[in-house]
C-alpha cells in the first residue's frame, strides 16, 4: 500500500514473487535476531532500512510496470537517435547520461532523454546536447517550465546569441536569476529574447544586458513577445536612424556616434538620451510608434539597466541554487524517489 500511494506501482506483480518474498522474509528474520544483540536503536534503524528496500524491492517487482518504463524509454532513445543522427558510439553515451539523470534527477530517464532530442532538434551535436542538458534540467527545476520547454528555451537564445554549449549553464544562471529579480519568468524571457537575440547579438549585445533590458521594461508592464519587439525596434532605430530621427538627435545636441548601440552600451545610450531631454514626440520620431514606449522606459531607468546587466553578469550558480532549493522538500524527495526507482527498472 505504501509503494502504491507513493510511487504509483502496479504492486499486483507482489503476488507472482511471493515465494520470494517469503524467503527474503525468513532470511530477514534471522538477521533481525542478530542484530537484537546490538540494541533497540540498532533494530529500529534496520526496521526503517527494510520499509525503504521493501518500497524499493515493489516498485521493481511488477513486470507490467516495468515493461512500460523501458518501452517508452527506449521510444525515446529511437527518437533521439533518428534526430541527432549520432553513430552507435554516441548513442551509447546519450542513453548512458539519460540514464544517469533518470536516477539522479527528479525527471526519469525518458524526460532526459527527451531533453537532449530538443537540444538535438535546435541543432546540437550528441556532445553538445550532453554538455548542455544538466544546465538545463536545472532550469526546468528552478522555472517551473517542463523539461522539453526548458531544452526549447535555453537552445534559441543559445542560437540567437552564437552561444556555444559548454556556455549552457551561464544561459541558464542568467535566465534564472533575470527570472527572480524582475517581473517576468523564463517563458517570458525566452519570447522576448527569441524576438530581439539576432539583431543584438549582430550589435555586439550580450546576454546579460539583452536580459537586463527586457527585465526593466518588464516592470514597467511590457513583457514577453512585446518587450522583445520594443528592445529590437529600439536598437535598429538607434543603429539606422532615419534622416528624420538624425534631425531630431541633432535637436538634443547629439550625434549618431553618441546613441550607435555598436559602439556604446545601451545603459550609456539611454542615460544620454535621458541628459539631453527626450521627450515623447522625440521618441515617436526616433524611434517609431511601436518602439517608442519601450525607449522611454528604457530611457527613465537608464541606471538600472546598467545595474541590472552587471547583476546578471554575477549570476554563477544561480539556476543550481535555485534548482536545489526547490528539490529540497518532501515533494521533491519523492519525485527523486519515483525516478530513481523507474531508473532502477531500465
Amino acid at each position: 500500500d505504501f509503494a502504491n500511494l507513493v510511487l504509483g506501482v502496479d504492486t499486483s506483480g507482489l503476488k507472482r514473487g511471493e515465494r520470494d518474498l517469503r524467503s527474503f522474509g525468513a532470511q530477514g528474520a534471522r538477521t533481525e535476531r542478530q542484530i537484537d544483540k546490538f540494541g533497540g536503536a540498532a533494530k529500529r534503524s534496520m526496521g526503517l532500512v527494510a520499509v525503504a528496500a521493501t518500497a524499493a524491492l515493489a516498485a521493481v517487482v511488477s513486470l507490467g510496470r516495468a515493461v512500460n518504463i523501458i518501452a517508452e524509454f527506449e521510444t525515446s532513445m529511437s527518437r533521439l537517435g533518428a534526430v541527432s543522427r549520432a553513430t552507435s558510439t554516441e548513442l551509447e553515451a546519450l542513453r548512458n547520461i539519460a540514464k544517469d539523470l533518470g536516477s539522479t534527477t527528479e525527471f526519469s530517464a525518458s524526460q532526459a532523454a527527451d531533453g537532449l532530442n530538443f537540444l538535438a532538434m535546435a541543432g546540437f551535436s550528441a556532445s553538445e546536447a550532453m554538455a548542455a542538458i544538466p544546465s538545463v534540467l536545472d532550469l526546468a527545476t528552478a522555472s517551473g517550465l517542463g523539461l522539453a520547454a526548458a531544452a526549447d528555451t535555453a537552445s534559441n537564445i543559445m542560437s540567437g546569441f552564437g552561444i556555444e554549449a559548454a556556455q549552457a549553464a551561464k544561459v541558464a544562471d542568467v535566465l534564472a536569476a533575470a527570472s527572480t529579480r524582475a517581473n517576468t519568468d523564463v517563458a517570458q524571457l525566452g519570447a522576448a529574447m527569441s524576438t530581439v537575440a539576432p539583431i543584438a547579438s549582430a550589435l555586439g549585445m550580450g546576454l546579460e544586458d539583452t536580459a537586463a533590458a527586457i527585465g526593466v521594461m518588464s516592470d514597467a508592464g511590457i513583457q514577453g513577445e512585446r518587450a522583445g519587439t520594443a528592445l529590437r525596434g529600439v536598437l535598429a532605430s538607434l543603429a539606422g536612424p532615419t534622416t528624420q530621427a538624425e534631425e531630431a538627435l541633432r535637436g538634443m545636441g547629439l550625434t549618431i556616434a553618441d546613441v550607435d548601440p555598436a559602439t556604446n552600451e545601451l545603459s550609456v545610450v539611454m542615460g544620454r538620451l535621458g541628459a539631453a531631454g527626450l521627450s515623447t514626440a522625440d521618441a515617436m520620431t526616433i524611434f517609431g510608434r511601436e518602439a517608442a514606449s519601450g525607449a522611454l522606459v528604457l530611457v527613465e531607468g537608464a541606471q538600472r539597466v546598467g545595474d541590472f546587466g552587471d547583476e546578471l553578469e554575477r549570476a554563477d550558480g544561480a539556476a543550481g541554487d535555485m534548482a536545489a532549493t526547490m528539490r529540497d522538500n518532501l515533494g521533491g524527495d519523492l519525485k527523486g524517489a519515483a525516478s530513481a526507482a523507474q531508473g532502477l527498472a531500465i
